[in-house]
Parts: C-alpha cells; structure tokens; sequence
C-alpha cells in the first residue's frame, strides 16, 4: 500500500488515462480512463474489489508533504509517478485529452526538483498539432536519456498499450 499524506479531493488524473495500469479486468491506458472513476473519485475506492495496483500508486502530490497545493495534478496539467525501490526516476504523464495543457511554472518547478535531488524525469507528451503522435523522453543528460516519437504502438511498449497478450 502506498502511503498518502494528502488526499486527493476532486483529483482523479491516475484514472483518467495518464497512467497504464489493468484494473480489475479494465485495461486503462492513454485515451481510456478507468470505468470506475467519476467526477467524485473513485467508485470503488472502498470497495474490497479495488485492486491492489490502485492502492500502490504513489503520486508525488500526494505522497511528499512539500509539493504545493497548486502542484496537485489536475491543477498543473500532469500526473508524477515515483518509480519504486532505489529508483531516481519520475514519470511526468499528462492527460493526453485534447486541449488540455501543462502548466509552465509547475513544469519548472519539478525540473528544480528533481535537479536538486539527482532525478530524471522520463515524459511523454501528445504532439500538439498531430492526434496520433507521441513524445517520449527524459529531462537531464543521463547516460540513459533518450528521445523518441511516432505514433502510439512507436512511442508506448506493448506492455503499456495492452498488446502483450496477443
């Protein structure tokens, strides 16, 4: 179980399709939110059929007590995922909804963040002007960054579009 020290309020970006997670027999993934979130939150939140990769996730707002209220994700445009064990990656993931947009000062707010504490950021973005064409990188010269783009099956493993199984 992850450990909150916020809650989440009205904030529902993990279930929006920002994340690629399986929920129950639900696949979630950019461009399908989870069937159970509603404008409220979860709707299985207390639910003993709300799966245990749901009560794992760690979402940076909510997990460290010094991120800024306007640093919650649906306030600032994006999810930040920490990555488990000794890992010194984050994961910045917006919503991949049409017009929504990232906000500037939230975004360098979490450069600096993640400068002063030697992490990387790993993003991935929608191309603004083409629907179907993603971005996918990491912030910070690192011996393992990268930059790539293409549409969804070139910029997403198969694991994280559910095509794994077949």
């Amino acid at each position: 179980m992850s450990y909150s020290i916020k809650e989440c309020g009205g904030c529902t970006m993990c279930c929006r399709g920002s994340l690629t997670v399986q929920v129950n027999e639900h696949k979630v993934y950019p461009g399908c939110s989870c069937p159970h979130v509603t404008e409220s939150g979860c709707g299985i939140f207390d639910d003993p059929s709300r799966p245990p990769v749901c009560d794992g996730y760690s979402c940076a707002w909510a997990s460290l007590w010094f991120f800024p209220e306007w640093m919650r994700p649906d306030r600032c445009g994006f999810v930040l995922t920490i990555t488990g064990g000794d890992s010194k990656i984050v994961a910045l993931t917006p919503t991949f909804n049409e017009g929504d947009t990232v906000d500037g000062a939230s975004l360098l707010w979490v450069i600096n963040w993640a400068k002063h504490n030697d992490l990387t950021i790993v993003f991935t973005v929608r191309s603004p002007d083409e629907e179907e064409t993603y971005f996918r990188g990491s912030v910070f010269n690192h011996p393992d960054s990268f930059f790539v783009s293409g549409n969804k099956s070139e910029v997403f493993n198969r694991k994280e579009l559910f095509l794994d199984d077949e």
